[in-house]
């Protein structure tokens, strides 16, 4: 009758370390070879993405027994959206919950969006190309991990001042109106999507930017952005 006692507490024992081994979690994300249909708990049923991993995470971390760790493979872990990780995602009863690297292997978090493919050649002297059908509106734009110049009237030749620039011919302060000359920028009138082009202005130490919204008309074809701030030709 012991010996059966003992047994039965035995196989009781191993059956609790089960449920505290599967409890407490590895999840593993891999951005190239990963499925968000996996359960993420190994290498080879890694999640595709961080977030799938959080909200894994938040499915047992209300009773932990010892720290999670979400292993990130190396790689372009690319974010769609912002990742945010508050007091629902943290750990409890004293233990973490961490996210990082697997083993020595590099994960990148990228929040950018892929622009490869698509590109022509527009302008073989100056070096430009472009790409339609590109709906994101950004300021920074890298080529082959290196930072490359959105196209810009007029074209960046000085690399430390960040210039040439075009110069205001005059400024009205009240009606918040800065003029700039008609000629570089003539072609503007018949641009579509005018809507993402963007007014950089050095005033003074600082750096002023500003979206163009309308392009009233009756106004002679001035430039008005989001702060209300015209540029109109001269």
């Amino acid at each position: 009758m012991k010996t059966k006692s003992r047994i039965v507490r035995f196989l009781l024992a191993l059956a609790l370390c089960g449920i505290t081994v599967a409890s407490a979690a590895d999840f593993y994300v891999d951005p190239v070879s990963g499925n968000n249909a996996n359960n993420g708990t190994s290498l080879a049923t890694a999640f595709k993405t961080l977030e799938k991993a959080r909200q894994a995470v938040d499915l047992i971390n209300a009773g932990m027994t010892e720290d999670i760790t979400v292993h990130l493979r190396g790689g372009i872990h690319r974010l769609s959206s912002t990742l945010t990780l508050g007091p629902a995602d943290s750990g409890t009863n004293g233990f973490n919950v961490v996210f990082r690297n697997y083993g020595s292997e590099v994960p990148v978090l990228h929040g950018g969006v892929d622009l490869s493919g698509g590109w022509v050649l527009h302008d073989a002297v100056k070096n430009i190309y472009k790409k339609t059908g590109v709906t994101t509106q950004f300021r920074q734009l890298t080529v082959n991990a290196s930072s490359a110049i959105r196209a810009r009237t007029p074209n960046q030749t000085n690399p430390d001042t960040l210039g040439p620039y075009l110069t205001m011919v005059g400024i009205d302060a009240a009606a918040q109106e800065a003029i700039v000359p008609r000629a570089p920028i003539e072609g503007w009138r018949s641009v579509t999507g005018l809507a993402n082009v963007e007014v950089v202005m050095h005033p003074h130490w600082y750096q002023y930017r500003g979206r163009v919204d309308d392009r009233p008309a009756a106004e002679g074809g001035s430039y008005q952005n989001a702060t209300q701030v015209r540029f109109k030709f001269e």
